[in-house]
């Protein structure tokens, strides 16, 4: 087992031209403060291309994703997330 707790995110880029930036953003700052949490063990994203949904046969409440993002947490659990909620408050 990777981790005893894991968090997933689901993202929808609004604006077309505002994928860039949110790229640049996740990849160079957001991931990396992450990651340098103690209580994460690990995090990764993938990208649902515009090929990708043309493709696929997804439920309608997840049709507007673009981006699913995942962090797994060390014990303790509850220690790991409220420092990673201090992160994004921060």
């Amino acid at each position: 087992m990777l981790a005893p707790h894991a968090f997933f995110s689901f993202t929808s880029v609004v604006d077309p031209s505002l994928h860039r930036a949110y790229n640049e953003w996740h990849q160079l700052d957001h991931r990396p403060e992450n990651l340098a949490l103690p209580g994460v063990a690990w995090g990764e994203r993938w990208v649902r291309t515009p090929a990708c949904a043309a493709a696929s046969t997804v439920d309608a409440r997840l049709a507007p994703t673009h981006y699913v993002n995942v962090y797994y947490f060390r014990e303790p659990v509850v220690a790991s997330v409220a420092e990673w909620h201090a992160l994004a408050e921060r």
